[in-house]
């Protein structure tokens, strides 16, 4: 069923393309210059972390075609930003580990890989997509595919490395934030029917 207010909710959608595809780039962009920047290897190790990234994410979008089977889309989305936002937690709270790196990296392209495809699934569940709506969430993307990387680079040259990993875990943080008031207040506008 589709939920009443649809001009607010493609707005809210499209930051929280905003802010996951920001943040799921802006990492990517970033994770071989921290490697190198927090001297926690060299440059060959740190193409295969950037590898290992990209890898985990092409993985974790078929992981995620497989399960959305059997889970909505908002149950996907909710357990795929907790796992983002802990993956990026475990490299903030150990950040001089090049093994929480590895674990936390890997971790965040396996969880971070079903948000862009959940996310136009839930678009789809929530409100009727047509073609304008659907710009707004690819502008969305594209806006924040180009601003947080950009944002990355500013605070990387003056406060230093660990600010790819703040910023990602900032931007992460603000799309559960969202998400989850965005999937509350549509559950409130169907308030006979079980929430998805």
């Amino acid at each position: 069923a589709k939920a009443g207010g649809g001009g607010w909710l493609i707005l809210a959608l499209a930051v929280f393309f905003f802010l996951h595809t920001g943040a799921e780039l802006g990492f990517g962009n970033y994770i071989y210059s921290y490697t190198q920047s927090v001297g926690l290897s060299g440059g060959y190790a740190a193409t295969l972390l950037n590898s290992a990234y990209w890898a985990a994410i092409a993985f974790g979008r078929l992981l995620a075609a497989l399960v959305s089977i059997r889970l909505s889309a908002r149950r996907i989305l909710h357990f795929s930003l907790i796992g983002a936002v802990l993956s990026a937690g475990v490299i903030l709270a150990a950040s001089r580990s090049a093994a929480a790196l590895w674990a936390g990296s890997i971790g965040l392209g396996l969880f971070i890989a079903a948000l862009y495809p959940g996310s136009m699934s839930y678009a789809g569940e929530r409100v009727a997509i047509s073609g304008r709506a659907t710009g707004y969430l690819v502008t969305g993307s594209n806006l924040g595919a180009m601003a947080v990387p950009w944002l990355i680079g500013q605070f990387f040259e003056r406060s230093g490395a660990l600010s790819t990993m703040v910023i990602t875990a900032a931007a992460l943080l603000a799309a559960l934030a969202l998400f989850t008031f965005i999937a509350r207040s549509a559950a409130l506008q169907r308030p006979n029917r079980p929430a998805v």
